[in-house]
């Protein structure tokens, strides 16, 4: 069974190239499909499809940076997938509200992952807010290796903090894109605009 965890991590330009590997530890992602001549704003409004990658390029944290509520349904099946193979894999999942932090506190207990909320301490959206959410956790790097644990290492890396680099935040406000993008996070934005690696309309993938 393919994964759902979305990596975006192998860019040239504009365009996103990713081969496809055929392998045990492959998971799907985004890949735009457009050619570099096209205009920017042409080549978001493509479509994207699925392709595969090395497990080296999942990631380690997944952040929803001011989602609404009800965007958490537990009726979203596509959306539930994604959480249980966060769980699968030990994928950090980060709730980070759009709010001040005097926010009443949302229930995400129906996820079928350990969801950690971190209520922002300024105003949003503020790349300080993203960097204190990120170091909040600590995660375990994952040793890469093939189908049969080839090239893996023998032990395992400390615990430390997700690196920017591998965390994915899922937005829908332009703002929200520049401030993860100013952390050097990867981005997927349920609005149109210039700065996100990909633009999505739902989680379908």
């Amino acid at each position: 069974m393919h994964g759902y965890i979305v990596a975006l991590f192998s860019f040239v330009g504009a365009a996103v190239g990713f081969s496809q590997v055929h392998t045990s530890a492959s998971v799907n992602c985004f890949q735009h499909q457009s050619t570099s001549s096209c205009p920017s704003s042409q080549r978001r409004r493509h479509g994207t499809r699925l392709s595969m990658v090395r497990n080296i390029d999942l990631p380690e944290c997944l952040v929803f940076y001011g989602m609404p509520s009800d965007f958490f349904s537990k009726d979203d099946s596509y959306l539930m997938s994604l959480f249980q193979e966060c769980q699968d894999t030990d994928t950090a999942v980060i709730v980070l509200p759009d709010e001040t932090s005097t926010a009443v506190k949302k229930d995400y207990s129906h996820l079928p992952v350990d969801v950690t909320i971190h209520e922002p301490q300024s105003c949003a959206p503020n790349p300080q807010d993203l960097f204190e959410a990120l170091n909040s956790i600590i995660v375990q790097p994952r040793p890469f290796g093939g189908s049969a644990g080839f090239g893996a290492k023998q032990y395992a890396d400390p615990e430390r903090v997700p690196l920017a680099a591998r965390t994915v935040v899922f937005c829908q406000t332009l703002d929200q894109t520049r401030a993860a993008r100013y952390c050097g996070m990867r981005v997927l934005c349920f609005q149109d605009n210039d700065f996100a690696d990909a633009i999505i309309s739902e989680v379908d993938f």
